[in-house]
């Protein structure tokens, strides 16, 4: 039997028909007088296209979600009094489009040349580049497409998801311009984002206070690229840290992410403000090298006047993960500055800035400083550098903190080197700041140990850190509190040799307190005999904590104290059956063993 074959075939045609798109529909402007209202009672509710090759004239409230709108290179969209509503498409090349009046909104990705940029960096393209951005309104998803060179003097996005997609795209201030910022992300501008590669040359112009300026959560960048600024990226508003009105220094933005970003031949790469400000730099370099002016450009004794701090935080905190920091100059690569809280939830509280397998090249790597007497009570870290390596580019100290700076530094498992290096590792102001600097970090460092750093409180494990020896001294049978008389020189013992009273015999506990301490003496008596019986006790606050009884010509004892608070006393008492004298040698010797954890 035969298969009804072209009875399949029809079927098969049957469906293919019944599921073709809808044949294209094209509409050209000119043939309905240039009038869109006209042309969208044309074309109805199907899907169309509309061209346009002249000024069409928008006396319609809105081009609907079905049509899609062609404008050639001589096409012009004439607004009307009110803003047009593009729910639909439109499609154009880089050229104007709209006239320098008028508005609209909902535009998907359009781009300033439509509004009249000339993107060569010849023009003033500020209000060209402000129409595209505004041109946006709220519609999800578009982006704001820079494919030139722009002069502008300043633009700010204030639209929720506000995109930029720079196309290896350049801005720059206008000659002789000055403003805050070059670019602006206000508050309003929640989650927005820059893609594509955007390079920002403000060719060395110290009328403005930032290139860029985020001061808006949850924002993201992907390659943006500074050239010759006085600042690259400003996060936060500055005014809350001086306005005194209550709840501006607990303001923050918070949530900024910033990927593959450089600034080259800058003054300074990012400043953070407020109290709830977080920035996370990944994979990129912040970089200041000033010295880049020729010695008879007129601008060169300004630009190498102006602060050089590459990283400041007031108040914020700074990730930075991987990629590289630098400068080269005597200021600070970081710098950390408090913010003034009201809100009782909250410290008044140093920044901080937070390094993870970062390299790092400059001379002083961290400073506090402290321009409006803010006392803090901020005990967390305000740096943190872990897995680090680079070059120390001078011989100062690495860290030095102001006196009111009670927080902490925290340096572990770095690897920076300098031939020849002389000065101590950190110079802390506040001996309630805490350090935890791995000295094994610095190749080559003239200063060792616990020695590498001057004040502070300084963490460490079974350090000795007291070493005293002689004592002329005659002890009565009733007993007597040793008094050794020479401290001598340890590689971790500088910060606690003023601890030792020799005049008393008495060890004080420094402020940030010791565990684990452990107590060793040995006491030679000159005229001793065989058969002396004395007894050697560690006294804690006067009250013996440990007693041994000895035999023989002298006396030792060894003894651990699990913990010691600031200001408490330790000494070691002798009492003999008969009067001795202790030699004045090494035989007689105080040493004490601790941790600080």
């Amino acid at each position: 039997m035969r298969r009804p074959a072209p009875v399949i075939l029809t079927l098969l045609a049957l469906s293919s028909a019944a599921h073709a798109a809808p044949a294209s529909r094209t509409f050209a402007a000119g043939a309905y007088g240039y009038s869109l209202q006209a042309a969208l009672q044309a074309i109805g509710d199907g899907q169309a296209t509309l061209t346009v090759d002249g000024p069409l004239t928008c006396d319609a409230p809105a081009i609907p979600t079905h049509v899609e709108v062609v404008v050639a290179r001589g096409g012009l969209l004439a607004l009307g009094d009110k803003p047009l509503v593009v729910d639909g498409t439109l499609v154009a090349g880089r050229y104007p489009i709209f006239p320098p009046t008028g508005a609209v909104t909902g535009l998907k990705d359009p781009c300033p040349e439509w509004f009249g940029a000339g993107g060569r960096g010849l023009t003033d393209d500020t209000a060209a580049i402000q129409r595209a951005v505004d041109s946006v309104g709220g519609r999800p998803g578009s982006r704001l497409i820079l494919s030139g060179k722009y002069a502008i003097t300043s633009v700010e996005l204030r639209q929720f998801g506000a995109t930029i997609h720079a196309e290896n795209a350049w801005l720059l201030p206008r000659p002789g311009a000055k403003a805050d910022y070059l670019l602006r992300f206000a508050p309003s501008a929640h989650s927005a984002t820059i893609t594509g590669n955007l390079f920002v040359d403000m060719n060395y112009n110290l009328d403005y206070g930032c290139a860029i300026n985020v001061n808006a959560r949850h924002f993201t960048a992907h390659n943006v690229f500074f050239w010759r600024a006085k600042l690259a990226w400003l996060i936060g508003d500055p005014k809350w840290a001086t306005s005194g009105v209550k709840g501006d220094a607990e303001r923050g933005d918070s949530e900024i992410e910033i990927f593959g970003s450089a600034t080259c031949h800058c003054l300074r790469a990012v400043e953070a403000v407020g109290a709830n400000t977080i920035v996370k730099f990944t994979g990129c370099l912040l970089y200041s090298f000033p010295w880049v002016l020729p010695k008879d450009d007129p601008r060169k004794a300004a630009w190498e006047a102006e602060d050089m701090t590459t990283i400041r935080a007031i108040g914020g905190l700074i990730y930075i993960d991987s990629g590289a920091v630098a400068n080269f100059c005597n200021k600070p690569l970081i710098d950390v500055q408090p913010i003034a809280t009201t809100d009782p939830a909250y410290f008044a509280d140093y920044g901080k800035v937070y390094l993870t397998a970062a390299h790092v090249e400059c001379g002083n790597f961290f400073a506090t400083s402290n321009p409006r007497g803010i006392v803090s009570a901020g005990r967390a870290n305000s740096l943190s550098m872990i897995g680090c390596s680079g070059y120390l580019s001078s011989d100062n100290p690495v860290v030095t903190t102001d006196p009111l700076f009670v927080g902490g530094v925290l340096i572990q498992n770095c690897g920076f080197y300098r031939e020849g290096r002389k000065s101590e590792l950190a110079v802390i102001g506040n001996p309630k700041a805490t350090v935890n600097i791995d000295p094994a970090s610095f190749f080559d460092g003239a200063a060792k140990g616990l020695n590498a750093v001057r004040g502070g409180t300084q963490k460490f494990t079974d350090r000795l850190i007291l070493h005293v020896q002689g004592a002329d001294q005659k002890l009565s049978p009733a007993g007597d509190v040793v008094r050794f008389l020479a401290v001598c020189p340890l590689p971790d013992g500088n910060n606690f040799a003023a601890c030792y009273d020799p005049h008393t015999g008495e060890f004080t506990c420094p402020y940030g307190g010791l565990s684990k301490v452990t107590v060793r003496a040995a006491m030679a008596a000159r005229d001793g005999i065989a058969t002396d019986t004395a007894e050697v006790q560690v006294l804690v606050n006067g009250t013996p904590g440990f007693t041994r009884r000895v035999v023989g010509f002298g006396a030792g004892v060894e003894y651990t104290i699990p913990a010691l608070a600031a200001g408490d006393k330790v000494a070691v008492r002798m009492l003999s059956p008969a009067a001795r004298t202790l030699e004045n040698s090494v035989g007689t010797v105080l040493q004490i063993t601790a941790s600080r954890y």
